[in-house]
């Protein structure tokens, strides 16, 4: 059973510290950002860009 993000610090927490979860995430949601020392690193304005065209769809 999927478990709901949204409602649940723990949870996201856990995807955020699972690099193979991010590189996935990164690959399907194509944001792109910067490589930066061996990782994908994102400025405040990609944050907001993408965050924004998330909420538009």
């Amino acid at each position: 059973m999927a478990k709901d993000l949204t409602a649940s610090s723990h949870d996201r927490q856990n995807i955020i510290n699972n690099r193979f979860a991010l590189q996935q995430a990164e690959q399907h949601l194509g944001w792109g950002g910067v490589t930066f020392e061996g990782e994908t690193v994102f400025t405040k304005a990609q944050v907001v860009t993408c965050t924004w065209s998330q909420t538009q769809r």
